[in-house]
C-alpha cells in the first residue's frame, strides 16, 4: 500500500496534533504561518482520509492507582486452524479492563498484551489474564514503572514542496 501523499504543512499538523488535540485551527495556523482555512482543511482531509482516526483523553495511570505498566508475552498450542482461535482469545483479553492493548505476533510468542495496573495486583492480573490461554505453553513478563511515549516522527518521505 502506497502512502497516502503528505506536504510539509500536512506533517506539520499532524505532529502538532500528536503532541496536543487541544490547539484551535487558528492557534494552529499562527505556529505554522498559514491561514486558519488551510489548516481546517488539511485536518479536514486528513480525517476523511483516515490518518486522523480520533481525538482522545491521554489519562495518567498514576494518578488513577495504576502506575505500573504490564506486557505479558504468552504462546498457545492450538495445532491446526489457530487463527480464528487466536483472535477469539483476543478479543477475551482485550475485555480485561486493565488491558489497554492485544496483539497477534509472530516468532516466538502468539500474544503481547499491555496494560496498567496496581503494584500490588500485579500478580493477579498476570494469572487472570492467562485465563483464556487454556493451552498456555509459554509465558514472560515485564513490569515498567515509568513509561515515556512520544509522537510519530515526521520520518515521511521527503515532502512534495510547492512552488
Amino acid at each position: 500500500m502506497v502512502g497516502l501523499r503528505l506536504d510539509a504543512v500536512d506533517v506539520r499538523v499532524l505532529e502538532m496534533i500528536q503532541r496536543d488535540s487541544k490547539p484551535s485551527t487558528m492557534e494552529m495556523a499562527k505556529v505554522l504561518g498559514v491561514p486558519v482555512t488551510t489548516v481546517y482543511s488539511k485536518i479536514r482531509r486528513l480525517e476523511k482520509e483516515g490518518v486522523i482516526r480520533g481525538y482522545r483523553a491521554v489519562l495518567d495511570g498514576r494518578k488513577l492507582g495504576r502506575g505500573v505498566v504490564a506486557f505479558v508475552l504468552a504462546s498457545v498450542s492450538y495445532g491446526a486452524q489457530r487463527y480464528d482461535k487466536d483472535r477469539a482469545v483476543a478479543r477475551q483479553l482485550s475485555k480485561f479492563s486493565e488491558v489497554q492493548e492485544v496483539h497477534l505476533v509472530s516468532g516466538p510468542w502468539d500474544f503481547i498484551n499491555s496494560g496498567r495496573v496496581m503494584w500490588k495486583v500485579r500478580e493477579g492480573f498476570l494469572q487472570r489474564s492467562c485465563v483464556p490461554l487454556r493451552r498456555l505453553i509459554g509465558r514472560k513478563h515485564a513490569w515498567f514503572l515509568t513509561r515515556r511515549r512520544r509522537p510519530l516522527r515526521s520520518n515521511y518521505p521527503e515532502p512534495a514542496r510547492t512552488n
